[in-house]
């Protein structure tokens, strides 16, 4: 999370859920796996939620601009 002059940028490049504290940023950067699929990283340590559900979320919490980084298979 940074904030610089009364804005907030978010990189969240791997989660399940959508973090909290990325709640109402001017700027997400998120990572996803596709379009409606998960993905869960072996070993139960993470993963990306799905391209939908992260712009659900986003939209939903008030995040102004989203920028997918990444969209696939972890590499």
């Amino acid at each position: 999370l940074l904030r610089e002059r009364g804005r907030r940028v978010v990189w969240a490049p791997e989660f399940w859920e959508f973090p909290e504290w990325a709640d109402g940023a001017d700027l997400m950067f998120a990572d996803a796996a596709g379009w409606r699929r998960p993905i869960r990283f072996r070993g139960g340590v993470g993963g990306h939620a799905c391209v939908l559900d992260i712009a659900h979320e986003a939209r939903r919490r008030g995040v102004k601009r989203l920028v997918f980084a990444h969209i696939g298979r972890p590499s």
